[in-house]
C-alpha cells in the first residue's frame, strides 16, 4: 500500500532511487514506471544508504525532474547527514522513510536460518522492550529539511504532494508494520 499511496502522490515523470533493504524490493515490485531509466536500484550490490545520498546525484544529474528515495530507518541512519547537504546546497529530493524499528532484511534472514531467532537487529530500549527510533523528522528539521510523519496509511499521499510541492528537500516518515513481508 505505502509504494501505490507514492506511486499516486508522485509526478509521473518522478525519478526513483531505493535503498537497500526489504523496501527495495516493494519499490521494484509495486511501482509503476513509465520511461527507462527512472529508477535506480543497487540490486544486491550495495551498503545501506547508497539511496539516502545517491538521490542527491539524481537530482544533480536530471535537476529538472522530481527525485524520490525510498529508505527506511535502518538504511537513512548510515547517512543522515544527506539531509544537511542537500540543505546547504539546495538540492529539493524527497525521502520517504519506511520506519520498522529494525534492519528488516537481516532479521527476516536470521528468523530464517536461525530458528525464528535474531541478534541486533531491533531497534529498542533494552531495559524496557519498548521499540525506540529517534524522531527522525525533528532530525530533518534541524538539519533545515521539510518533515513530517505519518501514522495512518491514508496520510501518507499528502504528505508526499506536499513535500514534493516544497521545492526543498524533505523528509516524510512513514511508520509500518515491521513484520510486512
Amino acid at each position: 500500500r505505502v509504494i501505490a499511496e507514492l506511486r499516486k502522490a508522485a509526478p509521473e515523470n518522478t525519478l526513483m532511487i531505493t535503498d537497500t533493504g526489504n523496501h527495495q524490493t516493494w519499490v521494484e515490485q509495486y511501482w509503476d514506471v513509465y520511461e527507462p531509466r527512472s529508477v535506480f536500484t543497487p540490486g544486491g550490490f550495495a551498503g545501506m544508504g547508497f539511496g539516502t545520498y545517491g538521490s542527491l546525484g539524481v537530482k544533480l544529474a536530471r535537476p529538472d525532474r522530481p527525485v524520490v528515495c525510498v529508505t527506511s530507518d535502518g538504511s537513512w541512519m548510515m547517512f543522515p547527514g544527506a539531509v544537511a547537504t542537500a540543505v546547504e546546497h539546495d538540492i529539493p529530493v524527497v525521502w520517504v522513510l519506511l520506519n520498522n524499528y529494525t534492519i528488516g532484511v537481516i532479521r527476516d534472514l536470521q528468523r530464517f536460518y536461525m530458528d525464528g531467532r535474531e541478534i541486533g537487529t531491533t531497534f529498542m530500549k533494552h531495559k524496557t522492550g519498548e521499540l525506540w527510533n529517534p524522531d527522525f523528522a525533528k532530525m530533518a528539521e534541524a538539519m533545515g529539511a521539510g518533515s513530517i510523519s505519518v501514522d495512518h496509511p491514508g496520510d501518507l499521499s499528502s504528505a508526499v504532494e506536499t513535500a514534493f510541492s516544497s521545492g526543498r528537500p524533505y523528509l516524510v516518515e512513514g511508520k509500518i508494520n515491521r513484520d510486512t513481508a
